[in-house]
């Protein structure tokens, strides 16, 4: 092969190389961004740590707009008119509890909680000694939603949220029974590209209506701390 040609020959493929190795350094430096952009967009919403007394009223459940919702038929059909459910007081609706911060760099949208008991503690009214059963043993209630808006919706980087509604095993518990409740309190949120994020953190939640005010005591806990049920 003339020496001419055998040196067009490597420069030809010095230059495909080149090519080849400047698309692969291009493709992975474009996914750096990407994973740098979805770091710097990351929400992360997690409940401070404390108890927190929300005081609570007393209400009629057919002078409710949620009175006629299917979980309620479904676990109590003959329910009395006289029935009633147990809601945060007037200033608890109006101005909040549970400081939910975010500490991610990215600011989450559409952030809503959700309450999962595991663990729930009935005392009958017409028994002083406790009997636990666990939430699976009630089916029904698997039903009820425990999920509510946070207040405001949007929380960028180190402001907070806070959420206005008890868990709804609280909420419909007409019969004032349950006397301790513990599970997984789920914040969920977007970032601002939509992609979707969640927190899990363990809370616990213990009535004490025969105080004045009435209250229910809801502890958020830890991150990764023991559960306790």
């Amino acid at each position: 092969m003339p020496w001419g040609l055998l040196v067009q020959c490597v420069i030809a493929l010095a230059a495909v190389v080149g090519v080849v190795a400047s698309m692969r350094f291009s493709r992975k430096t474009l996914d750096e961004v990407r994973e740098d952009r979805a770091r710097r967009d990351m929400p992360m919403l997690v409940f401070e740590t404390e108890a927190c007394q929300v005081p609570v009223r007393f209400v009629g459940g057919r002078d409710t707009p949620i009175w006629g919702a299917a979980p309620l038929r479904a676990l109590y059909p003959d329910i009395s008119k006289d029935a009633v459910l147990v809601l945060p007081d007037e200033k608890v609706m109006a101005d909040g509890y549970g400081r939910l911060r975010n500490l991610g760099p990215g600011a989450a949208r559409d952030v809503t909680v959700t309450f999962t008991p595991d663990t729930v503690t009935h005392t009958p009214r017409w028994d002083a000694t406790p009997t636990h059963r666990l939430w699976e043993a009630d089916p029904l209630r698997l039903e009820l939603p425990n999920t509510m808006r946070a207040n405001p919706a949007h929380v960028t980087h180190n402001e907070t949220a806070c959420i206005n509604d008890l868990p709804d095993i609280i909420v419909w518990d007409i019969d004032r029974e349950v006397s301790y409740v513990s599970g997984i309190a789920a914040v969920h949120c977007r970032d601002i590209a939509g992609a979707p994020h969640e927190t899990t953190q363990p809370f616990t939640a213990i009535p004490q209506y025969d105080r004045n005010p009435p209250h229910v005591m809801i502890t958020f806990h830890k991150i990764g701390s023991p559960q306790v049920g």
